[in-house]
């Protein structure tokens, strides 16, 4: 509704209370159907993303067009930070390194490699370090190709359990590559590791970081062995042949070598495993406090986890997934497997290598899949203290951030009410959890140099980077303004256009408080409370949580935003109209609005006959989004 038709319409109302209408009763059938700017979600995206908390506010520092294939997930799977506001983005499917500056994504790729890419192929791991003469080193994980990228054929059938790929085009292997950064390329690479790329195109994990140890820790899923025969290793809780450097986080040097004489045995690839039973994991990070790894695991249609892995730590899998056992059901998806019987106790039979693996179960599960990614401890307290050391889990299905306190001793998750089992049963158990929500399939999580926290996500079907931080109170507030009549060029009749003789305006670190007391019966007034000037090249954001009351008579609170040249209305919505009440709530503005000109930012109350009306606006954030 446009400020005009509002204005208008209480000119008409003022002439209708004249001839002895109630005024009430017309002012609730004009604006019944007027509400604030809404939010819209679907499964994973909002229009304007979620933060939970309202002293955190999500900006978008960058925003791609990658190229999308069919069969294929994301265009996009991790980034790794090489200094402030420098970041690497891996790009899936093409094999492509990427350096985002300053938020521009450079021309050309600092590497280009030969990629497989069906399903979950392809380059899917980076991270990086700086050695004592300040080189830089980068960690690729990616599934190699001989003849270019995307040349390994594969069926399209995503749920087929007799889902692999034809032999004749098999990827070279899940490599790990040492690079040097020189001259802004990725030079000199070293390889590390040659893992397995078959039976399947699935579950070959990738995430690749560097431990307090300085070493290497790389995740690699099962590749769903185990759907065929004489797939299957100890490394999967069966007892068919020796590992091969599947299922499993395996730890190098930065080098390539191997740590000591293993964990599990000396024998190779046995000795790389520092934990097995893995299915798929999509993130690992190391507590600030303990140096204890954590990591996230993916179960099929069911189970997928949190857990503390411990060295020789056993997740259980093919045996257990979540607290599960999984059966066989050629009927079903993935791989064939579903959920079976709870287990009150770890099944017998799990593998322990001669008593050097443990299973232990996990710190945290969900019933259905939740598609969890990245995992990160925030060791930082940017964000506030609050949040300081805590755990955090992106849902790559839901579009959602889990919070989570650790306890004590920081060997568990401190979880309370019907969380206390460490099991999730149903989507409504976890609002207690739901850091942020709306902001698309979360690939990756990272912590910046400047302690905040980034996160990349498939975002309205662009690959996208936001960063979370505080909310600045007021935002970049210029100014308060009460407006004289003869600026107001909407209505003839001068005298209805008044600005209040007595207002009350208080300005706090918190709040921002305007108190209106209206004695002159019959009449209307006008007020700009707020004005802020803006100037943005992107998108606008703003949100503006607010508290509104009437004492007495009748008043409409609205929002409106100008061109400040041409003082043209580009956008008006009206909050709330009152009569007696009090209300509390959050406007948005659409994120279709695109500007590239200076603008004015306006807060207006409209009333009418005698009585007290105050709006309280405890967070005004612009941004550009």
């Amino acid at each position: 509704m446009s400020i005009y038709l509002l204005r208008n319409s209480i000119l008409l109302l003022y002439q209708l209370f004249i001839s002895s209408i109630i005024f009430g009763i017309i002012l609730i059938l004009a604006y019944s159907n007027v509400e604030a700017t809404s939010n819209i979600c679907d499964r994973t995206h909002c229009d304007h993303p979620v933060i939970n908390d309202p002293n955190l506010k999500l900006e978008m520092v960058f925003q791609g067009d990658f190229k999308f294939e069919p069969n294929n997930l994301s265009p996009v799977s991790s980034m790794a930070f090489l200094g402030p506001n420098d970041i690497l983005l891996l790009d899936k499917n093409e094999g492509k390194v990427y350096r985002i500056l300053n938020g521009i994504l450079a021309a050309d790729p600092v590497l280009d490699v030969n990629v497989a890419n069906k399903r979950e192929r392809g380059l899917l791991g980076i991270t990086s370090a700086k050695d004592n003469d300040d080189k830089i080193y980068v960690y690729l994980y990616f599934t190699e190709s001989e003849k270019g990228d995307g040349n390994d054929i594969c069926p399209d059938d995503r749920y087929s359990y007799e889902y692999h790929c034809n032999p004749d085009n098999e990827p070279i292997g899940n490599r790990l590559y040492k690079y040097e950064l020189k001259n802004n390329k990725l030079v000199n690479p070293k390889l590390l590791l040659d893992l397995p790329t078959s039976p399947s195109p699935s579950h070959n994990g990738g995430v690749v970081t560097i431990g307090p140890d300085n070493n290497l820790y790389v995740t690699i899923g099962d590749l769903l062995g185990g759907t065929y025969v004489g797939t299957s290793t100890k490394a999967q809780n069966l007892d068919e042949s020796n590992p091969d450097g599947r299922s499993g986080i395996l730890r190098i040097t930065q080098d390539g070598d191997p740590v000591d004489d293993g964990i599990l045995g000396k024998s190779m690839p046995v000795r790389l495993y520092y934990a097995y039973g893995i299915r798929n994991s999509f993130g690992i990070d190391f507590d600030p406090l303990t140096g204890d790894l954590w990591d996230t695991e993916n179960g099929p249609e069911y189970g997928d986890e949190i857990n503390l892995v411990h060295p020789g730590f056993n997740s259980g899998w093919e045996r257990i997934q979540g607290v599960w056992e999984p059966i066989q059901n050629r009927s079903s998806d993935i791989g064939g497997l579903v959920q079976g019987d709870e287990l009150s106790s770890p099944k017998e039979g799990l593998e322990d290598f001669g008593g050097r693996g443990k299973y232990s179960s996990p710190e945290f599960v969900w019933k259905f899949p939740m598609g969890v990614t990245a995992l990160k401890f925030l060791a930082s307290d940017k964000l506030g203290t609050k949040y300081q050391n805590d755990l955090f889990v992106a849902s790559f299905t839901l579009g959602k951030i889990f919070h989570f306190d650790l306890n004590k001793d920081r060997k568990g998750l401190k979880l309370d009410g019907s969380l206390n089992d460490k099991k999730v049963d149903s989507n409504k158990e976890l609002n207690d959890i739901v850091f942020a929500r709306g902001i698309g399939a979360i690939a990756d999580i990272d912590i910046g140099p400047d302690g905040y926290m980034y996160v990349l996500s498939n975002y309205m079907g662009k690959p996208t980077i936001f960063r979370i931080v505080p909310a600045q109170i007021f935002g970049p507030l210029k100014g308060i303004l009460n407006l004289p009549p003869d600026t107001i060029d909407l209505l003839d009749n001068e005298h209805i256009w008044k600005s209040f003789e007595d207002a009350n305006i208080t300005q706090k670190i918190d709040n921002l408080t305007i108190r209106v007391d209206s004695d002159q019966k019959n009449k209307m007034y006008s007020r700009a409370l707020l004005q802020t000037e803006l100037n943005l090249k992107k998108p606008l954001l703003l949100s503006m949580d607010y508290r509104i009351k009437a004492n007495a008579g009748n008043a409409t609170y609205a929002v409106e935003i100008r061109d400040s040249n041409s003082s043209e209305i580009l956008f008006d919505s009206v909050l709330e109209n009152l009569s007696g009440s009090a209300t509390d709530k959050t406007f948005l503005l659409p994120s279709n609005i695109i500007v590239g000109k200076p603008l004015e930012f306006r807060v207006y109350v409209i009333t009418q006959g005698t009585g007290q009306h105050i709006i309280t606006i405890s967070k005004l954030d612009i941004s550009q989004f």
